[in-house]
């Protein structure tokens, strides 16, 4: 075949045109290959990755394992421990014995038959228990012993000493109390069985069975007084003390007066200031003053000595604020003669005084009398023993006194009258 220069070009120029292609091909060939081996290489990587997390997976499984088998070993110690010692925990959320409990029972075993030792942890404090018996509680308040029986207890009244549930044999506290003009917070103290809440005074004291010191700075001893006055005192059996200063003493007496005083037995000083002493006596007056037994009581006397009984008072002896004296029954005084010595009977000596006696009326605190001026007396009392000691700078006169002469009086006019009969 016959080449010309014509086609000789021609096929150069097809030629390089396959020679360029093939170049095109092969880069494409290369870019192919370089991306599928990027792929391949990312591909790798996250093979690499999953791996790994495989890897930590497969540690955190094995740690998660080995926990599991220390908190199963420390399961199996525990229920050991609990098999070996009787003690066994569990909670319960709901009911009377809510809390965590620690027992020597199992839950099971303790609900089916509540006894035997046990501890209840409940949000206020712990008790500790037989059965379902609190021998102590700790918390808030603070018991140790039964509450139905002899036990002590610490709370914000402070530390009390029970006899039962109600009944408080000791208790010394600070807290709360009554005051004079109403409540406060200072010291008290009692000491023996009284009636628990029973109301407390402040720096008061009470001591003996079931006494109240209910007023501020008040006293009760003794069993089941009662000293509710500021600054009252009661004392003995079943005394009341109830006002202001007021003082009871004996059985079953009753002092209700500021600053009064009842003593004895049964006896009611009522009246400001009064006294009431012996049995059964009132004195509801004030500055009364009433002893003996069952006297009348009044307002007016200032002095009463009575000398009745339960169901009918009387009274032997009154006086009243004038001084008048009221006595109920016959005045006695001694006149022994182996008392006397120097004796000389009356004579003349006696119808002279009679006659120089200048009887008057008069009024003196405000009430009419008749009798007779000290001052009169005296000049005609050549006996020199009418008149008796001053009292406040003022004369007195003893009207006992007065008799003898009187009768001698009487006597010599009985004689006179008999003679002048003699002599019609």
């Amino acid at each position: 075949m016959k080449l010309t220069a014509e086609s000789t070009v021609v096929n150069d120029a097809k030629i390089n045109t396959d020679i360029d292609g093939a170049q095109t091909t092969a880069d494409n060939a290369q870019s192919t290959a370089n991306t599928a081996t990027t792929k391949a290489d990312n591909a790798q990587g996250t093979a690499n990755t999953a791996v790994t997390k495989a890897d930590n997976a497969q540690s955190t499984a094995n740690t998660a394992v080995s926990k599991a088998d220390t908190a199963q070993a420390t399961a199996n110690s525990a229920k050991s421990v609990a098999d070996n010692t009787a003690q066994y925990f569990w909670f319960k959320s709901s009911g009377s014995d809510t809390g965590a409990h620690i027992s020597e029972k199992t839950q099971a075993q303790f609900e089916a038959n509540p006894s035997g030792g046990n501890l209840l942890a409940r949000s206020n404090g712990i008790a500790v228990r037989d059965g379902m018996s609190e021998l102590a509680t700790f918390g808030t308040n603070t018991r140790v012993g039964l509450a139905s029986t002899r036990h002590i207890e610490i709370k914000d009244g402070g530390l009390q000493v029970y006899q039962d549930s109600s009944r408080v044999m000791g208790h010394f506290g600070y807290g709360l109390g009554t005051a004079e003009n109403g409540t406060a917070i200072a010291p008290y103290f009692s000491l023996g069985i009284r009636v628990e809440d029973s109301t407390v005074g402040n720096y008061s004291v009470a001591e003996g069975y079931e006494t109240t010191a209910s007023g501020y700075v008040s006293h009760a001893e003794g069993f089941r007084t009662k000293a509710e006055g500021y600054g009252s005192h009661a004392e003995g059996y079943n005394t009341t003390a109830s006002a202001r200063g007021s003082h009871a003493e004996g059985g079953y007496t009753t002092a209700s007066g500021q600053n009064s005083h009842a003593e004895g037995s049964s006896t009611t000083a009522s009246g400001d200031r009064s006294h009431a002493g012996g049995i059964g006596t009132i004195a509801s007056g004030a500055e009364q003053v009433a002893i003996g037994r069952y006297n009348v009581a009044d307002t007016t006397n200032l002095f009463i000595i009575g000398n009745g009984y339960d169901g009918g008072r009387h009274n032997a002896f009154s006086v009243s604020p004038s001084g008048n004296v009221v006595v109920n029954g016959t005045t006695v005084h001694s006149s022994d003669r182996r008392l006397k010595e120097h004796i000389n009977y009356l004579g003349e000596d006696a119808d002279e005084f009679v006659r120089a006696l200048k009887p008057a009326h008069y009024i003196k605190d405000g009430e009419h009398h008749v009798g007779f001026y000290a001052q009169d007396v005296a000049e005609a009392d050549t006996w020199d023993c009418m008149i008796g000691e001053e009292m406040n700078g003022y004369m007195t006169l003893g009207y006992m006194e007065l008799i003898a002469p009187l009768v001698k009086y009487c006597q010599h006019l009985e004689e006179r009258i008999a003679e002048l009969e003699r002599s019609k």
